[in-house]
């Protein structure tokens, strides 16, 4: 199950969960991609942050995410934080070639802000 940019829109993002958890199957993932509030672009743009908007109704950071992930029954297998198309664009040579030496040398938190992602399970396999 994939929920890319849409958690954060719901009024109740716990009841989302366990309702997508009941339709999982066993050995099933969930994936999900979230603007990060704890991130460096949050931070430095403050109000002007790209993510802020009447159309968001909550907003994480990766302990809030899992948090209310474990609280609805599963368990974070993989977390990533995705460097700033604001700080680094997305098209030219040189924005890529920046972001691909940063990731190489451990630094792809330096200038994260844009999105968090994760892959879960479910912690307690159905019976």
């Amino acid at each position: 199950i994939t929920l890319r940019h849409t958690l954060e829109h719901f009024y109740d993002p716990a009841k989302v969960l366990s309702d997508l958890r009941n339709r999982l199957s066993k050995n099933g993932r969930i994936v999900i991609e979230v603007p990060d509030y704890g991130s460096y672009d949050r931070k430095k743009y403050g109000t002007k942050w790209p993510a802020f908007g009447p159309y968001h109704l909550w907003y994480f950071t990766q302990k809030s995410l899992n948090r209310i992930l474990n609280d609805c029954g599963y368990e974070v297998i993989y977390f990533n934080k995705y460097i700033s198309e604001l700080v680094f664009g997305n098209g030219t040579l040189a924005h890529r070639g920046l972001r691909r030496a940063i990731y190489l040398l451990g630094g792809m938190h330096w200038f994260s802000g844009r999105s968090i992602g994760l892959i879960a399970k479910k912690s307690v396999p159905d019976v």
